[in-house]
């Protein structure tokens, strides 16, 4: 069968008056399915929907030495008390407690 002969594309072109359908796409990698494949095709070569906005799912980037490290708790609690603005805050916060 040829492509002229499928089935979608009798589906490709709407007589309707409206702003086309904006379509965004959330994908995990550069290759798809075939099935997904014509579906694309086929939002492509219609009249009332464009693909507008593509998304690449990747994990987070993580820096070369790891994940950023927390200080340790006595140097998290010597900054705070360093800083005047955060220790008001945090003086305020037990006197409200």
């Amino acid at each position: 069968m040829g492509e002229s002969s499928s089935l979608s594309t009798l589906y490709l072109n709407s007589p309707a008056d409206r702003t086309p359908l904006r379509v965004g796409l959330l994908m995990d990698s550069y290759t798809l399915p075939a099935s997904i494949a014509a579906i694309l095709d086929d939002v492509a070569a219609c009249n009332f929907a464009h693909v507008e906005l593509v998304v690449m799912n990747t994990p987070a980037a993580v820096s070369p030495s790891g994940p950023a490290a927390r200080k340790p708790l006595p140097l998290r609690a010597i900054d705070l008390l360093r800083d005047k603005r955060r220790r008001d805050g945090l003086l305020f916060h037990l006197y409200s407690q």
